[in-house]
């Protein structure tokens, strides 16, 4: 528990100096010495349709929930422990996940 509390601490940490100093002049995510126009970054954000995005997600939180490791600590706590910390762990980790993927994808 106390790893969950830290990496959630240092990614809050992280997540505050990536929306300082690697923002635009649009407020959008850019990296560091990238100083489009703010139209251009526009033209180029698209989203997956809901009926891609939603069983995507679904089948992110079954995997993980179901992986050996996550099956270990089932054994080692109780149903409602466990189900609280990956459901906690899987929230905060989707954020960083959401972040590479994006700057990796422009």
């Amino acid at each position: 528990m106390v790893g969950h509390f830290l990496f959630g601490f240092v990614l809050w940490w992280v997540l505050i100096a990536i929306g300082q100093f690697l923002r635009g002049r649009t407020g959008r995510s850019t990296g560091p010495g990238k100083l489009g126009s703010g139209k251009d970054q526009e033209e180029q954000l698209w989203s997956f349709p809901w009926w891609i995005g939603a069983p995507g997600i679904a089948a992110y939180f079954t995997a993980a929930s179901s992986s050996p490791a996550a099956l270990a600590l089932l054994y080692a706590v109780s149903e409602i422990r466990y189900n609280l910390v990956m459901i906690l762990t899987l929230c905060s980790t989707t954020m960083p996940i959401k972040i590479f993927l994006r700057l990796s994808w422009e």
